[in-house]
C-alpha cells in the first residue's frame, strides 16, 4: 500500500470517529482538538475554526505518515 491510500484510509478514520462534544474527563488524553471548516453542497465554506475532537492514536499516525516520520 502507497503513502497516500494510508493517509486517505486514515483520513476516512479520523472522520468516522470525529465528535463535536468535548471527550468525557475520563478520555481526554485519548483526543486531540483539531479544528475543521464547514463547507456547503458548492464547496464555499460557510463556518470557519469549528472545534472537533480526533482520536489521538489515528492522528499522531497520520502526521507521522505526512511527516515522513514513519518507518515501514
Amino acid at each position: 500500500m502507497n503513502r497516500q491510500q494510508r493517509l486517505d484510509e486514515l483520513q476516512a478514520a479520523m472522520n468516522a470517529k470525529r465528535r463535536y462534544e468535548p471527550p468525557p474527563k475520563s478520555e481526554v488524553e485519548a483526543w486531540v482538538l483539531v479544528f475543521e471548516d464547514i463547507d456547503d453542497a458548492n464547496g464555499r465554506t460557510v463556518q470557519y475554526g469549528v472545534p472537533c475532537w480526533e482520536s489521538r492514536a489515528e492522528y499522531e499516525a497520520w502526521q507521522d505518515l505526512r511527516f515522513n516520520r514513519l518507518i515501514e
